[in-house]
């Protein structure tokens, strides 16, 4: 994300384990804990006092609801948030080894040199908690808010339910499609975005001349040009168009004439302007426009 050239991102991390612990501090019966989870799930948008209502909406009794919403007020640097709440869940077992989980996480970022100020501990971040059963994490950006941009987590079963052995395993999903709307929002892209590495695209004048359009552009890379070829046989006109659209400089063209004499045309889009030379030139050619 940081090469992408993102700078406001936070992966929130969190424990099925902990989630775990929670549920049984509060009290909430276990044939509620599924409303439970969802509600809190939604504490980053509607809030404490929406997650509060919701809970009574789901028949959570309120000194439950009063235990809960201490739990998820707390806040701090991750490690005292981890430390507080070891103290308030020091009875609850299954949260303790998912604290001690995160702490060892939190251990391996920082002698990874990663910045705080890119990870939190989200008590609040459930995800889909049917096959989670450890660790879970995902990545937010504060503008534009367009939900998690990537997560995953430990799941110990899932990978059983399809094989005749259970592997523990660790998945990361990642929101293609989210990155590039966000980076389109906020202008991330770089001008060069759209281009491509060649140096030379060879067209394609009509079916019949592919093959020797393919041996042109294969002299063209042994002579250690970048060379594109144009799949298609589309105009040559948008064929050269589409040069320039990926910044493309140079075009060879070998029409019936060209194949005749044992030429190509090669267009310079730099300079506007083109020469027609035997095709044992085009290589030398090309190289000399590149130099000057």
């Amino acid at each position: 994300l940081i090469r992408l050239g993102f700078k406001q991102f936070v992966m929130n991390i969190n424990n099925r384990k902990i989630i775990t612990g929670i549920g049984q501090f509060s009290g909430v019966p276990d044939e509620l804990l599924g409303g439970l989870y969802r509600s809190i799930d939604k504490l980053e948008k509607i809030g404490l006092d929406g997650v509060r209502k919701e809970l009574a909406d789901n028949d959570i009794p309120e000194d439950a609801i009063n235990r809960l919403l201490n739990l998820l007020s707390i806040e701090g640097q991750n490690r005292a948030v981890l430390a507080t709440l070891r103290d308030q869940l020091s009875d609850y077992p299954i949260a303790l080894e998912g604290i001690g989980e995160l702490e060892e996480i939190i251990g391996y970022m920082e002698s990874l040199d990663i910045s705080e100020e890119y990870y939190s501990v989200k008590f609040a971040m459930v995800r889909g908690l049917d096959y989670y059963t450890g660790t879970i994490y995902e990545t937010v950006v504060e503008t534009p808010q367009i939900g998690s941009i990537t997560g995953g987590g430990r799941f110990d079963d899932l990978v059983g339910m399809f094989t005749n052995h259970s592997q523990p395993a660790v998945g990361t999903s990642i929101g293609i499609e989210r990155i590039i709307d966000v980076m389109e929002e906020l202008d991330m892209f770089p001008p060069s975005v759209g281009k491509t590495s060649a140096q030379v695209l060879m067209t394609i004048f009509d079916e019949s001349l592919a093959s020797e359009s393919l041996k042109i552009a294969n002299m063209l890379r042994q002579g250690g040009l970048n060379t594109a070829l144009y799949f298609g046989t589309a105009r040559l006109g948008n064929q050269i168009g589409y040069a320039g659209t990926k910044a493309i400089p140079y075009v060879v063209i070998l029409g019936p004439d060209e194949l005749e004499a044992d030429e190509v045309t090669i267009r310079n889009l730099l300079l506007r302007t083109q020469q027609t030379v035997k095709r044992a030139e085009a290589v030398g050619l090309i190289k000399r426009w590149m130099a000057d």
